[in-house]
């Protein structure tokens, strides 16, 4: 699949399951601090075959825990995508820190902040989500 394609089937994935949104809640097991970049110590479950559409859900309700200080409205996912999909990219990230099996277990989410604009740097954001304990969490922030 394409990106453009691949970007369009999260954003109808993302509008299919938007009343069923995942759980965001942290669970009692701690990861580590999203700005730390460090991989997490719990082992990530699999990922479902609606991981994607959770992950870009969760991401969203995460940043604002995330983004500290940055200005969330109109904050939209631009794409969402297996992480082993994106090696060339962020999906790297976790395969070259934390193992391929964490990066067959994670999805990258690529944020937008349009308030944030014109700043290019600052309207954008990136993190990893993967599931843990039946949860979907965020545990890198990228960008």
């Amino acid at each position: 699949m394409t990106r453009p394609r691949a970007a369009l089937a999260v954003i109808v994935a993302v509008t299919l399951v938007a009343g069923a949104r995942a759980q965001a809640s942290p669970t009692t097991q701690p990861l580590p601090e999203p700005s730390q970049g460090r991989c997490p110590r719990l082992h990530p479950q699999r990922l479902p075959g609606d991981a994607v559409a959770r992950a870009a859900l969760v991401a969203l309700d995460h940043a604002p825990a995330v983004y500290h200080g940055t200005k969330l409205e109109r904050m939209r996912v631009t794409q969402a995508i297996l992480a082993r999909l994106d090696d060339p990219g962020r999906g790297g990230y976790a395969r070259v820190q934390c193992g391929r099996r964490v990066q067959n277990r994670t999805v990258v989410v690529y944020l937008e902040f349009p308030a944030m604009r014109p700043s290019a740097s600052l309207s954008q954001g990136v993190v990893l989500v993967s599931r843990f304990a039946g949860e979907y969490r965020v545990w890198p922030q990228l960008h």
